[in-house]
């Protein structure tokens, strides 16, 4: 038999304190017909862009009003540029805020955040689904990410949700409009302890991609990134 039925809600209270640590290798290569792929390498042009990024973020919930909590949060972000060989550690400190049905607080999301935003009013229990739709920011540009969520287990305090998620790029950040529309896919697991009251281990494999026929070939960018994120909560 499978356990009672669980509301995921972000349960914070004041005076908690949180650790986060987000770890994402994000590898952008650039499409090209065979012959002018080798030129361009031949010129010493990068091709593959690799960048590995590991923030460490600790959070203090300082407030909690009207259901929003607020925290103040402190993260070292540390970058490496793999074929260059540069890595950058920059600090980044500001107050965010949180409902907890984990409502968006920005008009785009990153892919990763889409994937446990606007999470459902009722009860789940195992086999419960449910789809969402939030506008994203990625690396080649903006869309919309429908995002299908699945229980798969509940096991004592942890509930496992499985995420598919899966879109068009049709903004023009990445300044490239003759590619559009991309496409975007998400997938992944998210796990939710009761205890904790949050999220505590996500890991996501993003897709995105801008590509146009040349000939039998194509032309464009293709993108892999893969995030773990790992949070606790101490009370």
């Amino acid at each position: 038999m499978h356990p009672a039925a669980v509301v995921l809600i972000i349960a914070l209270t004041r005076g908690e304190h949180m650790t986060e640590l987000i770890s994402s290798s994000d590898r952008v290569s650039w499409v090209l017909p065979k012959v002018k792929l080798d030129q361009q390498r031949a010129a010493g042009i990068v091709i593959d862009e690799d960048l590995v990024t590991v923030a460490a973020m600790t959070a203090t919930v300082t407030s909690i009003d009207g259901g929003i909590a607020t925290l103040d949060t402190n993260a070292t972000v540390t970058t490496l540029d793999v074929p260059r060989r540069k890595k950058h550690r920059r600090k980044i400190s500001q107050t965010v805020t949180v409902d907890a049905r984990n409502t968006p607080q920005r008009v785009r999301l990153s892919p990763e955040d889409a994937a446990t935003a606007d999470l459902p009013a009722g009860a789940v229990s195992v086999g419960s689904s449910w789809t969402t739709h939030e506008s994203v920011l990625t690396t080649l540009g903006s869309g919309m990410l429908a995002v299908r969520h699945t229980v798969t287990a509940c096991d004592g305090n942890k509930v496992t949700v499985l995420v598919h998620g899966s879109g068009k790029i049709v903004g023009v950040e990445y300044d490239l409009p003759h590619l559009l529309p991309g496409a975007m896919l998400l997938d992944g697991t998210a796990i939710y302890d009761r205890t904790a009251g949050t999220f505590v281990s996500e890991h996501y494999a993003v897709h995105n991609s801008l590509l146009k026929p040349d000939g039998a070939e194509h032309i464009g960018f293709d993108e892999h990134e893969v995030v773990s994120i790992m949070t606790s909560i101490t009370r």
